[in-house]
């Protein structure tokens, strides 16, 4: 009588803990098989900040407006700030993933693997003020390869759609000096990027980029004006915001 109600213990608790192991397994199934639309927004806003170096953890600004192509789409899209591109990227996500934000399957690989991509050439802003145009993805290389902080080895994706956004802006108009010595005033962003195209364009070979001229005025994050009177204070500016 004994050796039948061990059994029977046994048995209960065999069957039980095969059960839970069931359960835990077809959560963590569940779990891998969705990505949220925030999910796939961070993970793609990553890559585009890890493809130019770009944003709060990077090397460089972009320079605004640009045009970004989405996959499968074959649609390009031109955005005029940070806020813009992440709403593009996001509604294209939503596009992706349906109205709730997330499907079944297909959201590793819109996560990990197909994303918006910048649509060369584009103009960014290093953090010395240098004004660079990219024409071709060896241009883009060379310009990840010029600056490292490190942040883009460790994968910090989780929130960086807002965590990367960076904390100052430029204030216009400002004064572009090229390498001969001549300049121009930019009264706007468009206008910026517009002299660099077009002065790299008409100087392919010569060394050097376009430089703004200081005193320069930027908009910090919390809305306050900050002057950068150099190169240093410039750089210093946007470190302190890191």
């Amino acid at each position: 009588m004994k050796k039948n109600i061990f059994s029977l213990f046994a048995a209960s608790i065999l069957f039980l803990s095969l059960s839970l192991v069931s359960c835990k397994k077809q959560s963590l199934n569940t779990s891998d098989d969705v990505t949220s639309t925030e999910t796939v927004t961070d993970n793609a806003a990553y890559k585009m900040d890890q493809s130019t170096n770009s944003g709060k953890f990077g090397c460089f600004d972009i320079v605004y407006p640009v045009s970004i192509a989405l996959p499968d789409d074959d649609a390009v899209v031109t955005v005029n700030s940070r806020d813009e591109l992440v709403t593009a990227i996001k509604d294209w996500a939503k596009s992706k993933f349906g109205g709730d934000g997330s499907q079944h399957g297909r959201g590793k690989h819109y996560g990990q693997g197909a994303h918006p991509t910048f649509v060369l050439p584009i103009t960014v802003m290093s953090e010395t003020g240098e004004t660079i145009t990219v024409n071709t993805e060896e241009d883009l290389k060379a310009l990840r390869a010029s600056c490292n902080k490190g942040y883009f080895d460790h994968r910090n994706v989780k929130d960086h759609a807002e965590k990367g956004k960076p904390c100052m802006t430029l204030n216009f108009p400002v004064t572009v000096q090229f390498p001969d010595g001549t300049t121009k005033e930019a009264k706007e962003r468009s206008e910026l990027q517009a002299i660099a195209k077009m002065w790299h364009q008409d100087n392919p070979s010569t060394s050097g980029h376009p430089q703004l001229v200081f005193p320069i005025k930027v908009t910090q994050k919390d809305g306050t004006e900050a002057t950068a009177n150099s190169r240093e204070e410039l750089q210093a500016l946007r470190a302190s915001c890191n």
